[in-house]
């Protein structure tokens, strides 16, 4: 027996399913004339009642934050991030800012920043026993760098990088 266009995992809708039937048409057919009014809620025959509306705006805006501690020393979208994985007390974070930085996940305190990127710092990853850390970046530049001494100890230059996931506790 042929369905048609529909098959068993569809679903049809009955009349009786409708709760609120929206006309998409203005009523003297000229909708593009009254476009703009409408978005900006001044359309004919609709009264705007700016308290509520901004009542409701505020609301919106007002989200519940939860969080202990807010990182916010990057300048643009985080791309990766790693936590020392002995205690967790620091983390690594790089963006697309062409920064990285080693950071505490007490009070969000920077540790130092692992310079010299050229691009985004799509890589970053504590080593096993969280003494080192290792950076990488769009362009290819590759670093590790020692946790207690705060400096740079290997640094390299390929092209485009990327990593898996799957080796990444390797480093």
């Amino acid at each position: 027996m042929d369905d048609g266009p529909y098959d068993e995992t569809d679903q049809v809708i009955d009349d009786d399913d409708i709760v609120e039937f929206i006309e998409l048409e203005d009523q003297d057919g000229n909708d593009e004339e009254d476009e703009g009014a409408e978005i900006m809620g001044a359309s004919s025959g609709v009264r705007r009642d700016t308290e509520s509306d901004d009542d409701q705006l505020q609301a919106v805006n007002m989200v519940a934050d939860d969080a202990e501690i807010v990182f916010d020393k990057h300048a643009g979208s985080v791309f990766c991030c790693d936590l020392e994985p002995v205690n967790g007390k620091i983390a690594i974070s790089g963006g697309e800012d062409d920064r990285s930085f080693v950071w505490s996940t007490s009070d969000g305190s920077v540790l130092f920043e692992c310079t010299g990127h050229k691009d985004s710092v799509t890589c970053s990853s504590f080593s096993y026993d969280g003494k080192f850390v290792a950076t990488g970046d769009m362009s290819g530049v590759v670093q590790v760098w020692q946790i207690e001494s705060r400096s740079k100890l290997w640094s390299f230059e390929t092209s485009d990088l990327s990593v898996s996931p799957t080796n990444r506790r390797s480093l």
